[in-house]
């Protein structure tokens, strides 16, 4: 070792051995610089990526915001150009914002409006509804409602308006705001309470047509001096009964009765006690008929009783029963009194005729063989 130093080989092997090491560093710096470039390179390109995709972001967050803002400028159109009130509460019931047509149906700015309450727009008389469907609304009872309403305007004046109500609510249940929509209905309630009268007006005509219709036909079908049916209206009815008894295999019977020599009455106490004795006759008759009986003028003094159901034996029993109570009428006169008489013929279905006009021709025989018996009695009809 010593002769190494001396002939100077020792330092020699450590200016080798130190070149090797250097050599090994400089290895080593390429290396790392080999690798730190290709990590630079892969920072720059994920840069470039991420950058890429930012922008990517950015672009479609920009387009989102154009086209939200576009919907919002939309929305706010529809909102503002709605045809009905739109308006949006707090759950105190007090306004968020509404649009124009709430503000020019109520005559109220936005600001006054978010001072005020649904109810505040309604007369103090006519809120008690919304008041209550409100109040249930708060507590969870109602999720919506819809009332016809009347409403209160700036001005004092009133409309009638269909409120509908829809509640937004919080994620535990509790109230949050109230979308409210008030169409204006004024038109159609004053068309409704036009149409209203004049059905009513219509229903009074129809029923003074009715009442005329009654009067007039009650005015065709009898007599206006004795208010007993009239011979035509006795026709009609004794065909209907005919036919009625026929199918029921029952009676109907006809009693035919003639003042005694009211022409005499006339020329002894005048015309008016002529009518007398005629309004008194058909008042009697009238006391002593029952519903189903038809009472009627036959014509001039004669008269005619249709008893539906009556036997031949009943109708004879009746029609006594009518000539005595006539015979108690008492006729006055300026210096005397008297009574008038009547002559009575009696006739049945099916006993003496098959329809109505055999029985009432056999009525009228059974009236004349009356009168040729002396008057003032009862006759039933008797073959010759």
């Amino acid at each position: 070792m010593d002769r190494l130093r001396r002939d100077g080989a020792l330092p020699e092997l450590g200016r080798v051995a130190r070149g090797g090491a250097v050599a090994e560093d400089s290895r080593c710096l390429d290396q790392r610089a080999r690798r730190a470039r290709d990590v630079l390179g892969a920072l720059v390109g994920a840069g470039d990526r991420r950058r890429g995709e930012l922008q990517a972001l950015l672009d479609a967050v920009q387009a989102g915001s154009e086209a939200l803002a576009d919907s919002q400028e939309r929305l706010q159109a529809i909102f503002d150009n709605a045809g009905a009130g739109i308006g949006v509460a707090w759950e105190n019931a007090k306004f968020i914002f509404v649009n124009d047509r709430w503000s020019n149906m109520f005559g109220f700015s936005s600001e006054e409006l978010s001072e005020m309450t649904i109810w505040e727009l309604c007369p103090a008389d006519d809120n008690k509804i919304i008041h209550e469907n409100f109040d249930s609304m708060a507590d969870g009872l109602l999720d919506s409602f819809q009332v016809e309403n009347r409403f209160l305007n700036k001005d004092g004046s009133t409309f009638w308006g269909t409120a509908s109500a829809k509640a937004i609510r919080r994620e535990d249940g509790t109230l949050e705001n109230v979308i409210l929509i008030i169409s204006d209905i004024t038109l159609l309630k004053t068309t409704e309470a036009d149409l209203i009268r004049a059905n009513q007006l219509l229903v009074t005509q129809l029923e003074e047509i009715a009442i005329l219709r009654d009067r007039l036909r009650e005015q065709a079908i009898r007599d206006p001096l004795t208010n007993l049916y009239n011979r035509r209206f006795m026709e009609e009815t004794l065909t209907l009964e005919i036919h009625r008894a026929r199918r029921a295999n029952s009676t109907v019977s006809l009693v035919m009765m003639d003042i005694d020599h009211f022409k005499s009455v006339n020329d002894q106490f005048g015309h008016r006690a002529g009518d007398f004795v005629l309004e008194s006759l058909g008042q009697m008759l009238l006391a002593n008929t029952r519903k189903s009986d038809v009472a009627c003028r036959y014509g001039g003094e004669e008269f005619l009783i249709v008893l539906p159901g009556s036997s031949l034996e009943d109708a004879a029993r009746r029609a006594e029963h009518f000539r005595l109570n006539f015979e108690a009428i008492r006729i006055s006169g300026k210096d005397r009194s008297t009574n008038a008489t009547m002559s009575i013929g009696v006739a049945c279905f099916p006993d003496h005729g098959e329809d109505g006009e055999q029985v009432l021709n056999r009525a009228d025989e059974a009236l004349y063989q009356a009168k040729a018996a002396g008057r003032n009695c009862v006759v039933i009809y008797q073959p010759k």
